[in-house]
């Protein structure tokens, strides 16, 4: 055990599983609750009831729901980005105009968060909150490709094996010069497409369109789109560098 999850006081882990268990399974029986955290009934119970009163989660019938009370905060930390505001406008453009999910994300203590999404109750990609490594997907590597391989290299869980890192190199070298990386899932049947947003040459964000491959292919995903991105991304660029 690490000495941060020594240091961990139990009881908000708990909590925060709790309300992990409820909005991934968009609500939860009690029971439910309990044999996710393989706990005693009335165990769940304590826990429970005492979100509900802080308004963390609410009771419909015998399903607990997701409470409101976290919006004060998520609003605190969008709040924190001006870039937030000013996003926002394109990515409805983007999302109407090619009828799929479109997002903005950023890297934050060397972590890729998902900032915005239209329409925000789509969860094909990063759950809301949940992050990922930088180097893993489309939307983080545009913006890490713009950074010092020195930097790119100590980011947290990357590969030690050479020619991982060989490959890695290259494939951020090759999204530097295009401004645009695209990536297919076979597995889950699913593309994005990705662009970063540049303040003086400098990555602050990424832009991302994504959806079914059956949707997503063909010149719509490697011209249409991307010219769809780099259009928006230059209207926030240009927002950002007059403030």
């Amino acid at each position: 055990m690490s000495g941060d999850e020594e240091s961990r006081v139990q009881a908000t882990v708990t909590t925060n599983a709790i309300l992990d268990c409820v909005t991934r399974y968009n609500g939860a029986t009690l029971t439910e609750i309990a044999n996710e955290m393989e706990v005693a009934t009335s165990t769940a119970h304590r826990h429970v009831n005492t979100l509900v009163d802080l308004g963390f989660l609410v009771k419909d019938d015998k399903q607990y729901l997701p409470g409101f009370r976290p919006l004060r905060y998520a609003c605190a930390a969008t709040a924190q980005f001006p870039i937030a505001r000013i996003a926002w406008q394109e990515l409805e453009r983007i999302a109407e105009i090619t009828n799929e999910q479109a997002s903005m994300y950023l890297e934050w203590n060397d972590r890729l968060y998902e900032l915005l999404r239209v329409p925000p109750d789509t969860t094909d990609d990063i759950a809301d909150g949940e992050t990922e490594p930088l180097y893993t997907t489309a939307p983080g590597k545009v913006i890490i490709a713009y950074e010092e391989w020195e930097e790119v290299r100590s980011l947290p869980g990357i590969t030690d094996q050479r020619a991982d890192l060989d490959q890695l190199r290259e494939e951020l070298g090759q999204i530097h010069v295009r401004e645009l990386d695209v990536e297919r899932d076979e597995e889950a049947g699913r593309a994005r497409v990705a662009v970063p947003i540049l303040v003086r040459g400098d990555p602050v964000a990424s832009l991302c369109v994504s959806g079914p491959m059956n949707r997503l292919s063909g010149k719509r995903l490697t011209e249409d789109v991307p010219g769809l991105l780099r259009s928006a991304s230059k209207a926030i660029e240009l927002q950002l560098t007059s403030r």
